[in-house]
């Protein structure tokens, strides 16, 4: 058996649990029997119990071949290089087994989908992780994003901007920068505007983040992380993606299965 004993934001949870299971392969050289994720999502549950399967199909319902060769994988990838730094084709077979959505998710995914005419084939999902991640990894400044963004528009003038940001200040540049053809889950995601005053900030320092956003903005974290989710997987499919590094990064590579179209900013540059 495989315990995944660690609580932190959703998609550090899902990076430790992937480390686990690939730690437990290369070890025994076959799949976990059990994998116990009953200590982990603590930040999210109502109540005690696993609420892994509210996320994933259950991973007994999903066959896949045994990788053969030993696995370079932990859970801090979130800070290499995307395009050099995971197996895509054995990482993603792994990702398939312990990590597909749930029908509840893919639910939210469509109503997205539908709610704001994605087409995938011209979008560009732009992702940016302010808040307390600059604790972490040097963040660009918005105009570092915008140019980039510029780059993809000047090649291909019918793209559309999918603006995906913890950071109210981010979102408002963006969307004035590219107020035709950008949007932004309005009615659905939280972000916070960093202006806050001295009074405001002592109130907030601290206080835990949840993937960046203060667990103050939202009664329901089990709620909006089942919509956080199906963003990530929403961004994974669009035709390119801009992003800084982080566990939510990463995971937006996981499960668009290669870096293709992917564009990372990463220790001060893009690669």
């Amino acid at each position: 058996m495989t315990t995944i004993d660690h609580n932190a934001g959703f998609f550090s949870n899902c990076s430790v649990r992937l480390h686990y299971i690939v730690k437990y392969l290369n070890e025994h050289g076959s799949l976990p029997p059990f994998v116990d994720t009953s200590r982990s999502f603590d930040w999210y549950k109502k109540k005690e119990g696993d609420i892994t399967f509210e996320y994933f199909k259950h991973y007994d319902t999903i066959e896949i071949e045994v990788p053969e060769r030993p696995i370079d994988y932990n859970w801090d990838k979130q800070f290499e290089n995307y395009k050099t730094c995971m197996d895509y084709p054995v990482i993603s077979q792994l990702v398939h087994k312990y990590f597909t959505p749930s029908e509840k998710i893919i639910e939210k995914v469509e109503f997205l989908e539908n709610k704001y005419c994605i087409d995938y084939t011209n979008t560009c999902a732009i992702f940016h992780r302010g808040t307390d991640k600059i604790n972490e990894t040097e963040i660009p400044d918005f105009s570092v994003y915008i140019a980039k963004a510029r780059e993809i528009l000047e090649r291909e003038p019918n793209t559309r901007f999918l603006l995906q940001s913890d950071d109210t200040k981010f979102i408002e540049k963006l969307t004035n920068e590219f107020p035709y053809n950008s949007f932004y889950f309005k009615d659905e995601i939280i972000h916070v505007d960093l202006d806050l005053s001295d009074d405001q900030w002592r109130q907030v320092r601290g206080a835990p983040f949840y993937n960046g956003y203060f667990y103050r903005k939202t009664s329901d974290h089990f709620e909006y992380s089942k919509i956080f989710l199906a963003v990530i997987l929403i961004m994974a499919k669009c035709k390119h993606v801009i992003c800084g590094s982080g566990n939510c990064s990463v995971w937006i590579v996981k499960y668009r299965g290669n870096p293709d179209g992917v564009q990372q900013f990463l220790n001060g540059t893009w690669l």
